[in-house]
């Protein structure tokens, strides 16, 4: 989540928000997130009530709309980072790097308390959660004649070295139960999270198979439990497979079948709006929307 919450941060910083279009704005991430949000929560929750799973009964179906559902709770918290995003770029909060400062450390004291906690309302903490993460993607491209120098490349590898391999000697060295990161909320854990993607985004070399796969990323993520039970069910309960040939057919399924929904969608009137919040391509051009990888390739031009 780190890294898909900074790399969100850094394609808004390419399209800002402008002055006098905040409604506009709050109107086309509501289309965005908040549709295609409602359409993967109903199709998740309509696959675990055919597979018996009674986590939430039909009663209270309305509860996977307001509070976070599954792995659907990073679209929930994203869609709240967006409208703070338009409170603070409307105040001027972010304009210059002191106030950008003020506000990241403002907003990683809410990550490490995490005061919503318990009102969790529409994915509140899970916001509180993203926000900062967020911040870093948009400050390095806003400001990236300080975040993207080679001082500060240098400091994100230490940092990354020394977080990352302490994590991992901790973890071979120590019995532990499974963390969530969202509940287990440390600055040792931003640190790694951070300090990984900044410098991925700037040492990691241009792979032209996986930007293939990028393009549909937003889809992949909403969509792929679907096709992961369907291979879990079928094959999984069916056949004697070994676990590790089942976590790669489930795998595969899971990034395949949804780039195939995809493009089933295309030939639907309305398919796209409802799949992943985009109009039609003869109505929303490319311009308009251009993919992670062209956003990222523009990144790597612009560093210098």
């Amino acid at each position: 989540m780190p890294l898909f919450t900074i790399l969100s941060g850094l394609v808004y910083a390419y399209r800002p928000l402008q002055d006098g279009s905040e409604l506009q704005f709050i109107g086309k991430k509501l289309r965005r997130l908040g549709l295609p949000l409602i359409v993967a929560s109903t199709l998740l929750y309509g696959l675990r009530l055919a597979t018996d799973d009674r986590t939430v009964p039909p009663a209270q179906m309305w509860t996977i709309y307001v509070f976070p559902y599954w792995h659907l709770w990073f679209v929930q918290g994203l869609l709240l980072v967006f409208v703070t995003l338009v409170v603070l770029e409307s105040l001027g909060a972010l304009s210059t790097f002191p106030r950008f400062m003020m506000v990241f450390t403002l907003c990683l004291a809410l990550y490490l308390y995490g005061p919503f906690e318990s009102r969790n309302v529409f994915g509140l903490h899970n916001a509180t959660y993203l926000l900062p993460f967020f911040l870093c993607g948009l400050g390095a491209q806003r400001y990236r004649h300080l975040l993207r120098s080679r001082r500060a490349l240098i400091a994100a590898l230490l940092c990354c070295v020394v977080t990352q391999g302490f994590h991992t000697y901790y973890v071979l060295t120590h019995k532990l139960a499974p963390i969530d990161a969202l509940e287990n909320r440390s600055i040792f854990a931003f640190l790694i999270g951070a300090s990984v993607t900044l410098c991925a985004l700037q040492l990691v070399p241009r792979m032209r198979f996986m930007e293939s796969i990028g393009g549909s990323s937003y889809v992949i993520y909403l969509y792929h439990p679907l096709f992961v039970a369907a291979v879990m069910l079928g094959a999984g309960a069916r056949l004697a497979i070994p676990t590790g040939l089942l976590f790669v057919v489930g795998g595969v399924a899971g990034i395949v079948g949804p780039m195939l929904m995809e493009r089933g969608a295309r030939e639907m009137p309305g398919g796209p709006l409802l799949l992943e919040g985009r109009m039609t391509p003869a109505v929303e051009t490319s311009t308009n929307r251009p993919a992670l990888s062209r956003e990222l390739l523009r990144y790597r031009t612009n560093r210098s």
